[in-house]
């Protein structure tokens, strides 16, 4: 436990906080805080998005944190494995062809044949089902993608 009674490891402790210590606020000062956060549930967990910086109250901040919010929405319709209308589980049940679907579905095939070519097989996104035959099943990198597509947004914010 650290000087507040916090276990390491705990979400709330940072080595450099102090009690009443704000990095970037001066006692005495009054000013807008320099961080915000944001928290939707999506992919099936809740995800929160953190920013810093002088502009993390301005509109601009607002729009990147919502466009990246979306950005995560769709992958999650597109790839869910919960969802019945996903992309993703009407290809595997022969509802759709892969050209009826989201181009990120080709976009995931490509990016999973490239993985598995690099690691020599390590990596694929060809799974054994029930049944035992093989099925595409891309979610082994599509959080890790998703989180990716969805920083784009934000990288383009000041600071």
């Amino acid at each position: 436990m650290d000087g507040r009674g916090v276990p390491p490891g705990r979400p709330d402790h940072h080595p450099d906080h102090h009690p009443g210590h704000h990095p970037g606020h001066h006692p005495g000062h009054h000013s807008v805080p320099r961080r915000r956060a944001w928290v939707e549930q999506v992919m099936g967990m809740p995800v929160s998005l953190h920013l810093r910086g002088d502009g993390v109250h301005a509109q601009a901040a607002a729009r990147a944190v919502e466009e990246a919010f979306g950005i995560l929405r769709e992958m999650d319709s597109v790839f869910s494995t919960y969802r019945d209308d996903s992309d993703l589980m009407r290809l595997r049940r022969g509802q759709v062809q892969l050209a009826q679907c989201s181009p990120l579905v080709e976009e995931s095939l490509r990016i999973g044949e490239e993985a598995q070519e690099l690691t020599k097989g390590a990596f694929t996104t060809l799974l054994p089902t029930g049944g035992g035959d093989l099925a595409f099943d891309p979610t082994g990198l599509v959080k890790g993608w998703a989180v990716d597509r969805a920083s784009v947004p934000l990288r383009r914010l000041p600071g």
